[in-house]
């Protein structure tokens, strides 16, 4: 006879840890890892083990998953065609079936939604990693400025959490140097840039000029590297005044960006570099087939933790199927506890808590049975 499932979400609802309690419950242990072995094995394969214990006297169980061949990303196609052969494998009947596919939808959503604007608001905020410190000084007359180039006359320090991020970029001989504008003071689509035309100032478009007060005020310079000690990158030229924060640092490479001086660091002699040669060129040449895990999908949503996601969606479909739940009566006891505040994640920055995934979670214990809104 099938069986009515009521959960008690107010610790959180995490995969494994639902999977946990549905063994502890009864499931069928060998079942269950097998299919989430199958799921493992869609994405390169990994060691599923289940521990009992006893918890304040009461049966429990620990879920042990090991992925050292874990994908970084899997596009969406692909996320929902390995589902789909898992569950062919795995012999899970229509119902349960349909539980994980559904599940897989909601976490693409919110896959979708967390590399969407809508997580960031109206004003995203961005991250400073170091400070430029050009000669030129905002508040000293221009008389007074120092306009040749010197040796070690302009350098940028990278702050110190950022400092690892400077691995290999010394091979490269000039780098695109992003920078807040933190002078910039308000904005016109229309401005009068300095340079004279038969003895006139032209008026022009904002974004056919380089002023520096923008409606985002991103300054972007390409100059020569011309080397790095410890934390300090000493470079050419930068258009910036002393203090200006940077944002971001790039390799220019010359068969993409169109400086012919410039290297192509650790890239020469590479395959890509052959590559974007051919590119640059518009030469014809071939395309390497990349693995499926790798193919590009333009506006798909790309999975994240794809191995963990299917093993948790194919554990805790086999382990409903195991128990015999009716899945028309599952019954969310207490809203889930979600946090506040913000995270971190490897995946995505800093979010606000709750994250995109743990919302659509969310919405999709709302579109359950629930006895009250979760």
């Amino acid at each position: 006879m099938p069986r009515a499932l009521e959960i008690d979400p107010r610790m959180g609802m995490a995969g494994d840890m639902f999977v946990a309690a549905l063994i502890a419950a009864g499931a069928d242990e060998h079942a269950i890892v097998e299919a989430a072995r199958a799921g493992a094995d869609a994405l390169g394969g990994g060691e599923i083990t289940i521990e009992r214990a006893e918890h304040d006297g009461l049966p429990a169980a620990r879920l042990r998953v090991s992925l050292p061949n874990q994908p970084d990303h899997v596009h969406e196609p692909e996320a929902r065609e390995d589902l789909s052969c898992s569950i062919e494998a795995v012999g899970l009947r229509e119902h349960y079936a349909a539980f994980a596919q559904r599940a897989l939808e909601i976490l693409l959503e919110a896959e979708r939604v967390a590399h969407s604007a809508e997580h960031l608001g109206d004003r995203p905020e961005l991250v400073f990693i170091g400070v430029a410190h050009p000669p030129y000084k905002h508040h000293a007359p221009a008389q007074a400025q120092m306009a040749e180039d010197k040796p070690d006359a302009f350098w940028i320090d990278i702050y110190e959490p950022y400092v690892a991020g400077l691995d290999k970029l010394d091979t490269f001989s000039h780098v695109i140097v992003l920078s807040y504008l933190h002078l910039s003071s308000g904005w016109r689509l229309h401005v009068r840039p300095p340079w004279l035309k038969d003895g006139k100032r032209q008026t022009v478009g904002l974004f056919a000029s380089r002023s520096p007060n923008r409606p985002n005020p991103i300054g972007l310079t390409v100059t020569e590297l011309r080397r790095i000690e410890g934390n300090r990158i000493y470079t050419g030229p930068l258009d910036l005044f002393d203090g200006t924060p940077i944002i971001d640092i790039k390799p220019c490479i010359s068969s993409v960006d169109q400086v012919p001086e410039a290297s192509n660091g650790w890239l020469e002699g590479t395959d890509i570099d052959e590559h974007l040669r051919h590119h640059r060129h518009e030469l014809e040449h071939g395309h390497h087939h990349h693995s499926h895990h790798h193919r590009h999908h333009g506006g798909h949503a790309v999975l994240h933790e794809a191995q963990d996601i299917l093993i948790d969606l194919l554990g805790a479909a086999t382990a409903l199927q195991s128990l015999d739940v009716d899945l028309s009566h599952v019954t969310c006891l207490h809203p889930v506890c979600v946090g506040k505040g913000t995270i971190k994640t490897a995946s995505h920055g800093e979010l606000k808590v709750p994250p995109p995934r743990l919302k659509a979670r969310r919405r999709m214990w709302t579109r359950s049975r629930c006895d009250e809104p979760c």
